[in-house]
């Protein structure tokens, strides 16, 4: 159960397989053949699995390319064959600086979009903790944009005025006291 939650909820294990596959048959393609350099057409489909899927999909995608770059290399075949003259040394060279590319070009795609959800996740804590404490605060609290519209009135507004927070969304100059209107204004 936890490895399957680790590639997501259930509609999206098809997803995976689907991305996942999709990597496969791009690098089963560009491997298969031997005459064109075509090792680029490896990564788009990589990063959209890591897009998609996070590390599982970095994981899973790399894994991918890793082992079928591998056997297409080590048999002989693939646009590493395409170098004239080449030792076999040399093409594993060449193949482990495309590996090397690989996990160079997908890896921080992977880390800011696991950053971007930790720092969502955090965000997300920290409204729905600010907007318990203004819910359940005897002080009024207001959120309003500069041109005086107010997003958000506590209910607190009931019990220190009287009105319900809707009665008081519209902007209501005429509470303002004359001598504080022109310094309110200014400060909005």
């Amino acid at each position: 159960e936890l490895g399957a939650r680790k590639i997501g909820y259930r509609g999206g294990r098809w997803k995976f397989a689907r991305s996942m596959g999709l990597v496969a048959a791009t690098t089963l393609g560009v491997f298969a053949q031997q005459r064109y350099p075509l090792l680029f057409l490896v990564y788009p489909p990589l990063l959209l699995g890591v897009f998609r899927h996070r590390f599982t999909g970095f994981a899973i995608g790399v894994a991918i390319v890793v082992v079928i770059s591998i056997v297409a290399t080590g048999s002989g075949n693939g646009p590493l064959s395409l170098i004239a003259g080449a030792s076999f040394e040399e093409r594993t060279l060449l193949l482990q600086l495309f590996l090397a590319i690989t996990c160079i070009t997908a890896l921080p795609v992977a880390v800011v979009l696991a950053e971007r959800g930790r720092l969502a996740a955090k965000l997300r804590d920290s409204e729905r903790n600010y907007r318990m404490l203004a819910e359940h605060s005897r002080d009024l609290v207001v959120h309003m944009r500069a041109d005086g519209q107010r997003l958000y009135i506590s209910p607190a507004v009931t019990e220190l005025l009287g009105w319900e927070p809707h009665e008081v969304s519209e902007s209501r100059w005429e509470l303002v006291h004359p001598d504080d209107l022109e310094m309110l204004t200014e400060t909005m």
